[in-house]
């Protein structure tokens, strides 16, 4: 409500006395003067961005990683579906994601891999399924509850492996484990709309992994989960490096369609911790969308918000962060878009200091 209060009625209410004011006014100037500054917007980048080729007309892009020489992975929350891709900008007004043909991501036990984000770190491709039931009908399909990796080196790729080591350990962690699916009867199974658990986000840095979750996250506080990367496929145990896990606080969104609690959508590492990309937590309506974009140190709670993203798309949810670039005041980033055709890419500049 802060918000909509006129400035000249904040002005006024500096300017006169209290006793000239009407209490309901009043109460309303006070709200705004007490209300903090409106977040800043991430600086759109001048230039149109394209996804060519076979990637152009996918509406459920989820996830996306690059290595240091060029090499990337994309990723769909639809079947098992992935694409290796480069960047072009050989037109800096029109840069373009060039992506080869589909491939699949290892089958392990069904079709539906529902892979949500993807990272790299120390020559190796990362991938995870989202570790949740399927957003329409609450259906188990055991097939999500993997995460994936492959290595690049010398530029050759290895083989794909897959490991389920992370459902054991999400299991058992608590908080986590009375909303997860796997070792329970599907009828007693919490789905998205619920609570229910669901993975969107990923970033390894040095070996270590950081699994973000979308939910649940009441309040607006998020899980992060961090384990070592290289246990996760060693067959063996794999342990949480802080248990309870962090709850990273990301508040709630508001707007016309009211309050909803922010989880996380995706994840990338930087120099000083990792970017979080932030949308609703329960799902959103095809004619709402949101983001935001916090800085994370990679333990405890606190968070700091740098922007907010402006949808201007009907239907596009902010699903994809790329970090492309980073210098000593600001990330570059691309962001691309769930619910659109080729995930509408839009690059932005991101300042270190909001």
């Amino acid at each position: 409500m802060a918000g909509k209060i006129p400035t000249r009625l904040r002005v006024a209410g500096r300017g006169r006395s209290i006793s000239m004011l009407p209490a309901w006014l009043l109460l309303a100037s006070q709200i705004a003067q007490s209300a903090p500054p409106a977040q800043a917007a991430c600086e759109r980048v001048a230039g149109s961005w394209s996804f060519v080729d076979h990637a152009g007309n996918n509406k459920d892009l989820s996830g996306a990683a690059c290595a240091p020489d060029g090499k990337c992975l994309l990723v769909s929350d639809e079947d098992r579906k992935a694409w290796w891709f480069r960047i072009e900008r050989r037109d800096s007004s029109a840069p373009r994601l060039v992506a080869d043909k589909p491939f699949d991501l290892p089958k392990q036990g069904g079709d539906e891999a529902d892979a949500e984000a993807a990272a790299f770190d120390q020559g190796w491709f990362y991938a995870i399924g989202s570790h949740g039931t399927s957003r329409n009908g609450n259906e188990f399909q055991k097939s999500r509850y993997a995460v994936y990796r492959i290595a690049w080196k010398d530029g050759r790729l290895g083989e794909w492996e897959a490991s389920r080591s992370l459902s054991e350990v999400l299991s058992k962690t608590p908080a986590i484990a009375e909303n997860f699916c796997l070792g329970k009867s599907e009828a007693s199974c919490k789905s998205l709309q619920d609570g229910g658990v669901n993975i969107e986000g990923l970033a390894v840095r040095d070996g270590a992994m950081y699994i973000g979750f979308r939910a649940p996250a009441p309040g607006g506080r998020a899980f992060v989960v961090r384990v070592n990367a290289r246990e996760v496929f060693a067959g063996g145990s794999v342990t949480v490096a802080a248990n309870p896990p962090p709850r990273v606080d990301l508040g709630k969104d508001r707007g016309e369609w009211g309050e909803r609690d922010l989880g996380i959508r995706d994840m990338a590492a930087v120099s000083d911790g990792l970017l979080i990309l932030a949308g609703p937590s329960l799902p959103e309506g095809d004619h709402e969308s949101s983001g935001r974009v916090f800085r994370w140190a990679g333990q405890g709670d606190a968070a700091t918000e740098l922007c907010h993203l402006r949808i201007e798309q009907k239907g596009a949810k902010p699903e994809v962060l790329l970090k492309l670039g980073e210098s000593e005041s600001e990330y570059r980033v691309l962001i691309m878009h769930d619910g659109v055709a080729g995930g509408a890419p839009v690059e932005y500049r991101v300042r270190k200091s909001p």
